[in-house]
């Protein structure tokens, strides 16, 4: 009878010792901002030249930071690092890179995204005001050094990706 009490007690001082340590643990990895979260990340996938905005989608725990990047010279990629909101505080989620800033991949030149990652993205040129994809509407992120855009749908759905995005100015002509 005692050793199984001696079991029990350990078992039960065991898992709240991992109780501690796993909340000890998710106490130290949240910080106060995604911004701050992005600046703790360790061995980032690309480097952080400048935080460009951050956006926090109304409804739910997540924010996605932009920054601009480097492959050749300052401030030449633009990425995108997701955040979500957790007991303590934000904790980083996974980051992913946009593309070159250059005109050629502006206006549909090269989108990237798809359902699973939740989300459709890309650049646009300064001209354009509004970029949609069937009912929905991009959030447009001003590139003031660069003279262009990024654009970002969240959670298109399948049906919404077998469309290409219409990239309108602001008298609501179509520019592609």
């Amino acid at each position: 009878m005692r050793k199984i009490v001696y079991i029990f007690s350990a078992i039960i001082i065991f898992g709240v010792g991992l109780f501690i340590y796993w909340d000890w643990t998710e106490r130290n990895s949240s910080f106060a901002t995604p911004e701050e979260a992005l600046g703790s990340v360790k061995n980032p996938s690309l480097e952080v030249v400048e935080i460009i905005d951050t956006k926090v989608l109304k409804g739910t725990n997540y924010a996605y930071v932009f920054f601009y990047s480097q492959i050749d010279e300052p401030k030449d990629y633009y990425a995108v690092s997701e955040f979500e909101k957790g007991k303590y505080g934000w904790k980083f989620v996974r980051m992913f890179g946009g593309g070159n800033i250059v005109e050629d991949n502006a206006n549909g030149g090269l989108a990237v995204g798809d359902v699973e990652s939740g989300e459709y993205y890309g650049l646009a040129t300064s001209n354009v005001s509004t970029v949609n994809l069937v009912h929905l509407e991009a959030k447009l992120i001003p590139l003031d050094e660069k003279d262009m855009k990024i654009w970002i749908f969240f959670n298109p759905t399948s049906e919404d990706m077998k469309s290409k995005p219409d990239f309108l100015d602001k008298d609501g002509k179509l520019l592609n």
